[in-house]
This record gives structure tokens, sequence and C-alpha cells, in this order.
């Protein structure tokens, strides 16, 4: 008998529907309903449109809650694994070690770099342009941010789904941890950028502009507050650098 597999067709519906995941978020499942509304397809297209078996609702029914963008991974994953499962290779604890296993650790380094470092990142970087080109701003907080979202989102389902059971060893290659670093950092500058912008414009006269830009500081720094506590070293740094910068061009005077 020929191994049944989901195809390419079933991937995409897996990238599509995984936009889902939080839909029906609630406290008792936190996350299971939408994993499994995204893995429901999964069981339709394996057993030939046949009524979804209650044991496969069962296992993706259980509790679960990991970031929802790096959960890509386990979908893919989990979506492999049911294959196999299907074809006798592997058994339905598998399926289920695989998806509490990877959890925790994916929800620790997503929720770090989408959360506490790339959204207040796009947030400052956003604002900086909004100051001089308005609604441009906005659109740049919202690309910046989908660029990353969109990528991790898309190849999580493709590469989880190629790898199976041996996804694990992707997870140290994700280099996320490192990024985040570099992002926090060039976060700081901006945010530095921007302070010293608002000052300079409050003593130069622009007392609308500043007006304008003293709010929207403290929303960028209260995007994530317990972020900006741990980089308060980072953001002092950046603005005198970034002070130091702007008077050696001329800018400050």
């Amino acid at each position: 008998m020929d191994e049944k597999t989901i195809g390419r067709a079933g991937v995409a519906q897996l990238v599509l529907r995984s936009l889902f995941l939080q839909a029906a978020w609630n406290y008792e499942g936190l996350q299971t309903l939408g994993f499994a509304y995204i893995m429901f397809p999964v069981a339709r297209r394996l057993t030939s449109g046949e009524a979804v078996p209650k044991e496969f609702l069962a296992r993706h029914t259980a509790l679960f809650n990991t970031n929802p963008i790096l959960a890509s991974y386990i979908i893919g994953a989990a979506a492999k694994l049911e294959e196999e499962h299907e074809a006798g290779l592997r058994s339905a604890a598998d399926i289920e070690v695989l998806k509490s296993s990877l959890a925790v650790p994916l929800a620790a380094i997503g929720d770090r770099f989408f959360w506490a470092t790339l959204r207040p990142f796009s947030g400052v970087v956003g604002i900086l342009i909004a100051g001089s080109f308005g609604l441009l701003g906005a659109v740049t907080l919202l690309v910046l941010y989908n660029v990353f979202h969109l990528y991790y989102r898309v190849k999580g389902v493709i590469r989880g789904y190629a790898l199976g059971a041996t996804v694990v060893g992707e997870i140290p290659k994700l280099g996320l941890m490192r990024l985040s670093q570099v992002v926090g950092w060039l976060g700081a500058v901006a945010l530095g950028v921007l302070v010293i912008g608002a000052g300079y414009a409050w003593t130069i006269g622009w007392r609308r502009e500043a007006l304008f830009l003293f709010p929207l500081i403290v929303i960028a720094t209260g995007l994530l507050p317990e972020s900006f506590q741990k980089r308060i070293t980072e953001i002092a740094i950046a603005v005198g650098a970034a002070g130091a910068i702007l008077t050696a061009v001329g800018v400050l005077g």
C-alpha cells in the first residue's frame, strides 16, 4: 500500500492555518483549539476524507502553548509524524512527546526575539520615520516586523515537515538569541536618537514637534517595560553615543 502524504497542498494549508493558532485561545487549553484546527485537514487527507479519528482529536486537543510564530516548526513536524503514524512507523506517544518537548524552548526563544526585541525595535524605527514622513512610519513598522514574522512562519512549517522528528536539531541553528542581541542594540541606538531629537526640537523652539515625540518615546519604551529595564544601560550609552555623533556632524551645533 502506498504511503499517504499531505503533499505540497497540505503543507501550504498548514502555513495558512498557522495564522489562526491563537484565534480560539482560552485559559483552559491555551492554544489547543487553534492547534487542532490547524491539524484537522491533515487527518482528513490521511484518512481519504473519512471521519477524523477520535484519537487524532484527543492528541491535538491536549494542553498546548508556545510562541505562536515558532510553533510553525512543531506544526510541520507533527504533520510529518502523523503521516508516519498512519504508515505504522510512529506511535501516538511520539507525536505527543515532540509537541511537549519543543513547546517550552521555542516559547523561550520566540518570546524573547519577537515580543521583547523585534516588536519594540520595529515600533521605535516606525516612530523615527513617522517624525519626518508621517504614515510611512506605520508602514515601516508593519513591514519590518512582518518580514521576520512571515519568514519564520513559512520556513518553520516547511522545515518541520521536511525534518519530522529530527527538527529538534534545527532549533539551535535558528540563531535568534544572537539576533536578539544585535536587534536590541540597534533598538537602543534608535531610541537614543529619538530622545536626543525630541530634546533638540524643544531647545530650538519646535515645541509642537517635541510634544509629539515625547509621548511616542514613552509608548516606545513602554511596549515591553521588562525589556526596557533590562536594556537601560545600553540605552544610556546609546543616547550618549548618538548625541556625540550628531554633535560631530553639526546637527546639534
